[in-house]
């Protein structure tokens, strides 16, 4: 059963590292450039579809 678990949950896991790590990979170079540039690239990220 921690077998058949381990097997869907792991891919999820995975995925969801990879996701954060990109954004926050992201909003440190943002951050790089300034702190203006940081707060729009937040705000873009933050902005309704």
């Amino acid at each position: 059963m921690l077998k058949k678990i381990s097997g869907l949950g792991a891919p999820v896991a995975l995925q969801y590292i990879f996701e954060v790590s990109a954004f926050s990979g992201a909003v440190i170079m943002a951050g790089w450039l300034g702190s203006e540039e940081q707060a729009a690239h937040q705000i873009a990220i933050s902005w309704p579809p």
